[in-house]
């Protein structure tokens, strides 16, 4: 039986903003597909174990984004152009290529996540921050 895991047990990490792109793009089923994300910006990033999950920026199209990108320039923008935030869960990290996988359901091109997975190609950018603290498996189990 798993249990759930105490602020010592994790391996808290703060999360930050990393701007990665599309590297590829596989239909898993009919209605998911996983996209692969990657690029230099995914460096440091430390996978802190299973159902670790990062949330997915969505602006409004015409909204122009200050580069670098970070936290404080994400903050210099609103009121006026605050994202919706999606949540999904990173299936698979390989450091030394410096991506990340993750599983997006197709709902149809009306949703706001989804109509993006479905849309996507390699190449786009994509703005995400995380990784949130991950659930821990205690050994016994």
């Amino acid at each position: 039986m798993s249990t759930v895991a105490t602020d010592e047990q994790r391996n808290r990490r703060p999360g930050r903003i990393h701007v990665t792109t599309v590297r590829s793009l596989r239909r898993i089923t009919p209605r998911m597909v996983r996209l692969t994300l990657g690029g230099g910006d995914l460096s440091d990033f430390n996978s802190n174990g299973s159902d670790q999950h990062v949330a997915l920026y969505f602006y409004e199209p015409g909204v122009e984004l200050p580069r670098p990108f970070t936290s404080e320039a994400a903050r210099a923008l609103l009121p006026t152009a605050r994202p919706r935030l999606r949540r999904y869960t990173i299936r698979d990290h390989r450091p030394e290529l410096c991506e990340v996988d993750m599983d997006f359901v197709l709902h149809g091109p009306d949703q706001l996540a989804s109509g993006w997975a479905e849309r996507v190609r390699p190449g786009d950018e994509v703005i995400w921050f995380g990784p949130s603290p991950a659930y821990a498996v205690a050994p016994a189990t």
